[in-house]
């Protein structure tokens, strides 16, 4: 407790991620993963690896940009580094720890955008760069909706903006939660719930899909469990003029 209240002073974050408890959110992950390594790393590599494929597919050179960078243990930066000339790391928050390994790579470029378009009206949408080889969104589809789960109807909009923002690129790699199932041995309950608010899933078979762990027993209780059911796509770019 004592961390996340100290890394809540010190992380640097714009003011409309603050107030729409982003930085609280994205410390609170940090400090699970640290929690619960044994059972993310697993996810991670995974996901590593999906992106990997997706840089081999791009034009070397011009820039990768990376939605939900998040703690980056889940992208393949050396890869990234060798492939590109620039990498545009895009979240609300970027932690520390993640702050101090970007230092390492001086190509990247760290951007606290607020990707659903609605936090921070002076912003904007957000536009890919002209040079764009690769776009990335990984394990954020699902979380880009939670600061708007009351406002009926918006959950589905925002999904539908953020798969044409990364259709914008020649090649694209999306890596998104599909399911959240919670279950409670004590009880024999489940419950699964769509972090798509419905919306249809990309056409084409996902390159690889797995499950993932987030919450082992112990971590919320003695008895429940969260785990997510994770795929990752490689997308066709929108059609000119779509």
């Amino acid at each position: 407790m004592l961390w996340e209240l100290w890394h809540g002073l010190i992380t640097p974050a714009p003011v409309w991620a603050r107030r729409a408890g982003l930085l609280h959110q994205s410390i609170a992950l940090e400090a699970r993963y640290r929690r619960c390594r044994a059972a993310w790393d697993g996810h991670y590599a995974r996901c590593r690896a999906v992106i990997e494929q997706a840089a081999g597919q791009a034009v070397p050179g011009g820039t990768v940009v990376v939605l939900g960078s998040g703690l980056l243990h889940d992208l393949p930066l050396d890869v990234l580094n060798a492939r590109f000339e620039h990498i545009l790391l895009v979240d609300a928050v970027h932690p520390l720890s993640a702050r101090r390994r970007a230092r390492d790579f001086p190509r990247i470029e760290l951007i606290e955008h607020d990707l659903s378009g609605w936090l921070d009206p002076v912003a904007g949408l957000l536009r890919l760069p002209d040079d764009t080889r690769l776009a990335v969104s990984v394990n954020l589809l699902g979380q880009l909706t939670l600061p708007f789960e009351d406002e009926e109807g918006s959950a589905p909009g925002l999904i539908a903006a953020h798969l044409s923002l990364l259709r914008q690129a020649p090649v694209a790699c999306l890596i998104s939660d599909t399911v959240w199932r919670t279950e409670d041995v004590h009880m024999g309950t489940r419950v699964e719930t769509d972090p798509w608010h419905g919306v249809p899933h990309p056409d084409g078979i996902p390159v690889a899909c797995w499950s993932w762990e987030v919450a082992p027993r112990g971590e919320i209780s003695r008895g429940q469990r969260q785990t997510h059911e994770v795929c990752a796509w490689l997308l066709q770019p929108s059609a000119a003029g779509d």
